[in-house]
């Protein structure tokens, strides 16, 4: 009895500690210990491009996730700007390209931004609002750098739990290995990975964002293979470091472009389990011969993740990680604000 007593008392010092100075909690301490991950109704396919064109299936991506900003204008109502991509790791965090955050202050996006879910045609979520997400708080990478793109990851949190899982939302799985580690289910050329990667961003180079908004390139989501490089054959290329890794093809056509930064690229692991491998970061141009993509390393910043969120993702479950610490959070409270709101982002 004395030991239940103590238990609860634990329990009830731990919640009260993990508070930010908004007063909001900053850590679910009650886990589904064995979440679903990676497993969606259609795998992605073969064959589609982003740049070229070629929509994803329903219910192939329930991961992926755009951002989306939401700004009344004068003269112009309401207007609907998707500019970056992410995905969904746990009921409660994305992740995205740290450089996504770059052109507003944490304010502005708490204030503007919409985190889009569980559609792939945007406009099926302009007006619902069962599909949309308000930020809660930011995290970038301590050490991204804007100008070599090194580190380039933040993590979102979402102001309410996605829940329940299901056809149209489930997160992708992290990796538990390198993404050019162990048995390749699809293999390309020179023996490469086949991995897949997905997005609303342009579908050529060059292109200007489209009139009317919502997506930068398309409104419904498209999709695209790509081979994963050796990083021997990445770095005679690019000039990359170790948080990044190459994808694409030697003879271009294929690729992710402007818009579609921070959204994943995903592998099979392995019994159709899809784990979300890299994140779009940058690259030259577009589909260009000899210029591939580049994406940040998941798996290089796994334990960054897991310390961040506090979420102990093994095998596609999480649990509590209680060893984190709260240093390069930028905090804020959910949902609406008392405050005047900040000034809107730039067109």
């Amino acid at each position: 009895m004395h030991r239940s007593f103590l238990l609860c008392c634990i329990a009830a010092i731990i919640v009260a500690v993990w508070r930010t100075d908004a007063g909001e909690s900053t850590a679910n301490l009650e886990r589904n210990s064995t979440l679903p991950c990676g497993r969606p109704q259609n795998p992605p396919s073969k064959g589609f491009r982003i740049v070229g064109g070629g929509l994803a299936q329903n219910n192939s991506w329930p991961w992926i996730c755009a951002l989306v900003q939401e700004v009344s204008r004068p003269g112009q109502g309401m207007t609907y700007r998707q500019f970056c991509d992410c995905t969904l790791i746990d009921k409660e965090w994305v992740v995205t390209a740290a450089h996504c955050l770059e052109n507003l202050t944490p304010a502005q996006f708490k204030y503007y931004v919409k985190v889009y879910m569980g559609v792939e045609d945007l406009t099926k979520a302009m007006y619902n609002s069962s599909k949309k997400y308000s930020v809660a708080q930011l995290i970038k990478h301590e050490s991204f750098v804007m100008k070599t793109k090194h580190s380039d990851i933040a993590l979102i949190k979402l102001d309410r739990l996605v829940e329940p899982f299901d056809n149209d939302t489930m997160p992708a799985c992290l990796p538990t290995r390198y993404v050019g580690a162990g048995k390749y289910e699809q293999v390309g050329s020179y023996e490469r990975k086949v991995c897949y990667v997905g997005g609303w961003g342009h579908t050529r180079e060059g292109e200007t964002t489209k009139q009317g908004y919502v997506g930068s390139g398309t409104d419904k989501l498209k999709q695209t293979s790509a081979e994963v490089m050796a990083q021997v054959d990445c770095r005679k290329k690019l000039p990359v470091t170790d948080t990044m890794f190459c994808a694409g093809y030697d003879q271009g056509g294929r690729d992710t472009c402007q818009g579609d930064s921070g959204g994943p690229l995903v592998c099979d692991d392995g019994n159709g389990t899809y784990v979300l491998h890299g994140i779009v970061s940058w690259g030259p141009g577009c589909a260009r011969a000899g210029s591939p993509g580049v994406y940040t390393n998941v798996w290089q910043m796994k334990e960054w993740i897991e310390k961040s969120t506090r979420v102990n993702f093994v095998n596609g479950t999480d649990g509590d990680f209680e060893n984190a610490a709260d240093d390069d959070v930028t905090t804020g409270p959910a949902g609406k604000s008392t405050t005047p709101p900040p000034p809107p982002p730039p067109l």
